[in-house]
């Protein structure tokens, strides 16, 4: 399980990494979503944050074979469900198509299994 832990692992720091550095940037399909949603500029920059912050969390906990670090990469996913969770209330708040929600659909399924497959080592 150690390999499925690491692809997850990374997939997941990478996407997270992705999607927040684009928001921090303004790109303009990410500032047109900021706005679609109804979100101000700052939240829309401390989601980024977070999202660019939750990366070396997860690496951190892929890391660590010790109990007394794992937890930060644990706490690391936990958050990203969250975030995750709310960005697919918004979208469908949004009216967005199925197509549209994908992204964050498959990021949170990513982030569960981190969360299975730490959580198994």
């Amino acid at each position: 399980m150690g390999v499925l832990a690491w692809i997850v692992g990374l997939v997941l720091a990478v996407g997270m990494l992705g999607a927040g550095s684009s928001k921090l940037r303004g790109v303009p399909a990410m500032e047109e979503s900021r706005v679609r949603f109804g979100l101000s500029a700052g939240l829309w920059r401390m989601i980024g944050a977070l999202e660019v912050l939750s990366a070396p969390g997860l690496i951190i906990g892929l890391l660590t074979n010790d109990n007394n670090a794992e937890w930060i990469g644990f706490l690391a996913a936990v958050g990203i469900v969250a975030l995750l969770i709310g960005a697919i209330v918004y979208h469908a708040r949004a009216g967005d198509a199925p197509k549209e929600m994908m992204p964050a659909g498959v990021m949170l399924v990513l982030a569960v299994l981190y969360i299975v497959f730490i959580g198994a080592r």
